[in-house]
């Protein structure tokens, strides 16, 4: 699995937010894209331990934060600092992600 640069947007967000619903995902990260294949893609990142989810609400709604993975992982820091990121991808051959 690769990670977009839409996925790295995403993780940002969730370090900054802590935590979104599905709804709050879509509508900032993928815009127009199908409710289902957002959460085909959130559901790839959970399967990764990029990504957890918790009940929300009385409707079976999800929230979704980070794992303590993929703070480990530094993830945050390519949108934040992306030359510090590259460094660090540079460094870490065997960085898996």
């Amino acid at each position: 699995m690769t990670v977009t640069r839409r996925d790295m947007t995403l993780i940002n967000g969730l370090g900054n937010f802590r935590v979104l619903t599905l709804s709050q995902i879509r509508k900032y990260y993928f815009g127009d894209l199908a409710r289902s294949l957002v959460q085909r893609r959130l559901g790839v990142l959970r399967d990764k331990n990029l990504l957890r989810s918790y009940p929300f609400g009385e409707q079976g709604a999800l929230a979704w934060t980070l794992t303590s993975e993929a703070a480990r992982q530094e993830l945050i820091l390519e949108a934040r600092y992306p030359e510090y990121w590259i460094f660090i991808c540079r460094s870490r051959a065997t960085l898996t992600l």
